[in-house]
Protein backbone atom coordinates (compact mmCIF):
# COMPACT_ATOMS: atom_id res chain seq x y z
CA UNK A 1 0.00 0.00 0.00
CA UNK A 2 1.40 3.48 -0.74
CA UNK A 3 0.85 6.33 0.71
CA UNK A 4 -0.65 9.16 -1.04
CA UNK A 5 1.73 12.23 -2.28
CA UNK A 6 1.08 15.11 -0.30
CA UNK A 7 0.99 18.50 -1.33
CA UNK A 8 2.04 21.52 0.22
CA UNK A 9 -0.63 23.57 -1.23
CA UNK A 10 -2.58 25.57 1.88
CA UNK A 11 -0.95 28.48 3.71
CA UNK A 12 -0.77 28.19 7.40
CA UNK A 13 1.89 30.97 8.54
CA UNK A 14 2.19 34.42 6.77
CA UNK A 15 4.79 37.13 8.08
CA UNK A 16 5.17 40.30 6.65
CA UNK A 17 8.04 42.83 8.41
CA UNK A 18 9.41 46.38 6.95
CA UNK A 19 12.54 47.16 8.68
CA UNK A 20 15.46 50.06 8.17
CA UNK A 21 18.85 48.00 8.23
CA UNK A 22 21.41 51.01 8.79
CA UNK A 23 24.66 50.98 7.33
CA UNK A 24 27.15 48.65 9.16
CA UNK A 25 24.06 47.25 11.20
CA UNK A 26 22.59 44.21 11.58
CA UNK A 27 19.21 43.11 12.19
CA UNK A 28 18.25 38.86 12.55
CA UNK A 29 14.91 37.33 12.90
CA UNK A 30 13.98 33.36 13.33
CA UNK A 31 11.09 31.31 12.79
CA UNK A 32 10.69 27.77 13.54
CA UNK A 33 8.88 25.56 10.70
CA UNK A 34 6.07 23.87 12.64
CA UNK A 35 5.06 21.09 9.80
CA UNK A 36 7.08 19.88 6.93
CA UNK A 37 6.94 22.74 4.51
CA UNK A 38 7.37 24.79 1.14
CA UNK A 39 8.65 28.01 2.03
CA UNK A 40 8.83 31.04 0.23
CA UNK A 41 10.92 34.24 1.24
CA UNK A 42 10.94 37.51 -0.66
CA UNK A 43 12.65 40.43 0.02
CA UNK A 44 13.02 43.65 -1.64
CA UNK A 45 15.58 45.93 -0.68
CA UNK A 46 15.70 49.84 -2.25
CA UNK A 47 19.82 49.68 -0.89
CA UNK A 48 22.35 47.44 -1.14
CA UNK A 49 22.54 44.83 1.90
CA UNK A 50 24.04 41.35 2.55
CA UNK A 51 21.28 38.77 3.35
CA UNK A 52 22.21 35.40 5.38
CA UNK A 53 19.73 32.24 4.98
CA UNK A 54 19.82 29.98 6.93
CA UNK A 55 17.65 26.76 7.22
CA UNK A 56 17.41 23.31 5.58
CA UNK A 57 20.76 25.27 3.63
CA UNK A 58 22.51 27.76 3.79
CA UNK A 59 22.59 30.87 1.35
CA UNK A 60 24.63 34.06 1.25
CA UNK A 61 23.74 37.29 -1.37
CA UNK A 62 24.03 40.89 -1.76
CA UNK A 63 20.77 42.48 -2.69
CA UNK A 64 19.48 45.52 -4.21
CA UNK A 65 15.49 45.19 -5.71
CA UNK A 66 13.51 42.09 -5.19
CA UNK A 67 15.02 38.31 -4.80
CA UNK A 68 12.68 35.07 -3.82
CA UNK A 69 13.76 31.90 -2.38
CA UNK A 70 11.67 28.39 -2.21
CA UNK A 71 13.05 25.62 -0.92
CA UNK A 72 11.09 22.82 1.22
CA UNK A 73 11.61 21.89 4.74
CA UNK A 74 11.50 18.96 7.60
CA UNK A 75 9.62 19.82 10.56
CA UNK A 76 10.92 21.77 13.56
CA UNK A 77 13.62 23.26 11.21
CA UNK A 78 14.98 26.93 12.77
CA UNK A 79 15.08 29.33 9.76
CA UNK A 80 17.57 31.84 10.39
CA UNK A 81 16.98 35.20 8.02
CA UNK A 82 20.31 37.97 9.11
CA UNK A 83 20.70 40.61 7.25
CA UNK A 84 23.71 43.43 6.97
CA UNK A 85 24.03 47.22 6.18
CA UNK A 86 26.71 47.69 3.99
CA UNK A 87 29.67 49.63 4.63
CA UNK A 88 32.07 52.18 3.22
CA UNK A 89 31.71 55.87 2.33
CA UNK A 90 28.89 55.53 -0.09
CA UNK A 91 26.95 52.96 1.74
CA UNK A 92 23.21 54.01 2.52
CA UNK A 93 21.27 52.56 4.89
CA UNK A 94 18.03 50.18 3.08
CA UNK A 95 14.81 50.29 3.82
CA UNK A 96 13.88 46.40 3.94
CA UNK A 97 10.86 44.17 3.11
CA UNK A 98 10.73 40.76 4.01
CA UNK A 99 7.72 38.35 3.48
CA UNK A 100 7.58 34.89 4.49
CA UNK A 101 4.94 32.26 3.73
CA UNK A 102 4.93 28.56 4.72
CA UNK A 103 2.79 25.82 2.63
CA UNK A 104 1.86 22.28 4.18
CA UNK A 105 -0.77 19.92 3.31
CA UNK A 106 -4.30 20.83 4.32
CA UNK A 107 -4.77 17.31 5.76
CA UNK A 108 -1.92 18.19 8.55
CA UNK A 109 -3.35 21.40 9.73
CA UNK A 110 -6.88 19.48 9.74
CA UNK A 111 -5.67 16.91 11.61
CA UNK A 112 -3.13 18.72 13.77
CA UNK A 113 -5.99 20.73 15.34
CA UNK A 114 -8.45 17.83 15.37
CA UNK A 115 -6.21 15.83 17.33
CA UNK A 116 -6.01 18.72 19.93
CA UNK A 117 -9.46 19.40 20.50
CA UNK A 118 -10.28 15.88 20.22
CA UNK A 119 -7.78 15.24 23.51
CA UNK A 120 -8.74 17.82 25.29
CA UNK A 121 -12.63 17.40 25.45
CA UNK A 122 -11.54 13.43 26.05
CA UNK A 123 -9.55 14.90 29.08
CA UNK A 124 -12.70 16.92 30.32
CA UNK A 125 -15.24 14.47 29.68
CA UNK A 126 -13.67 11.30 29.94
CA UNK A 127 -14.53 7.49 29.04
CA UNK A 128 -18.54 8.49 28.49
CA UNK A 129 -17.60 11.46 25.38
CA UNK A 130 -15.29 8.15 23.99
CA UNK A 131 -17.91 5.86 24.07
CA UNK A 132 -20.29 7.94 22.25
CA UNK A 133 -17.27 8.81 20.15
CA UNK A 134 -15.12 5.43 19.66
CA UNK A 135 -15.66 5.54 15.92
CA UNK A 136 -14.31 9.01 15.71
CA UNK A 137 -11.39 8.69 17.76
CA UNK A 138 -10.61 5.54 15.54
CA UNK A 139 -10.80 7.04 12.38
CA UNK A 140 -9.30 9.97 13.63
CA UNK A 141 -6.20 7.90 14.84
CA UNK A 142 -6.19 5.89 11.54
CA UNK A 143 -6.17 9.20 9.13
CA UNK A 144 -2.79 10.67 11.26
CA UNK A 145 -1.25 7.92 10.02
CA UNK A 146 -0.86 9.89 6.58
CA UNK A 147 0.51 13.10 7.37
CA UNK A 148 2.66 11.68 10.51
CA UNK A 149 6.04 12.20 8.56
CA UNK A 150 5.50 16.02 8.38
CA UNK A 151 3.53 16.91 11.74
CA UNK A 152 6.17 18.85 14.08
CA UNK A 153 6.84 17.10 17.69
CA UNK A 154 3.93 18.86 19.54
CA UNK A 155 1.04 17.38 17.58
CA UNK A 156 3.17 14.06 17.44
CA UNK A 157 3.12 13.88 21.22
CA UNK A 158 -0.28 15.24 21.53
CA UNK A 159 -1.70 11.82 18.89
CA UNK A 160 0.30 9.45 20.93
CA UNK A 161 -1.44 11.00 24.43
CA UNK A 162 -4.99 10.42 22.54
CA UNK A 163 -3.79 6.63 21.58
CA UNK A 164 -3.02 6.32 24.97
CA UNK A 165 -6.36 7.67 26.52
CA UNK A 166 -8.16 5.61 23.62
CA UNK A 167 -6.48 2.48 24.47
CA UNK A 168 -7.55 3.37 28.49
CA UNK A 169 -10.81 3.83 27.88
CA UNK A 170 -11.05 1.14 25.40
CA UNK A 171 -9.81 -1.82 27.73
CA UNK A 172 -11.99 -0.59 30.54
CA UNK A 173 -15.12 -1.73 29.02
Amino acid sequence: MSSPILRYDTLYKKDVKSFKVDKGSKKELRHIIPYGSSVTIRVSSNNPVLITLAGPHIEEHELVGTKEFKFTADPGTELFIGFQGKTGFFAKSANVTLEVEMYTAREAVEISEEVSNLLDVLKELGKDYYDLNKEHVQDVLKRIVRVWKILDDDAKRRAKELMLLAKKYGQTQ
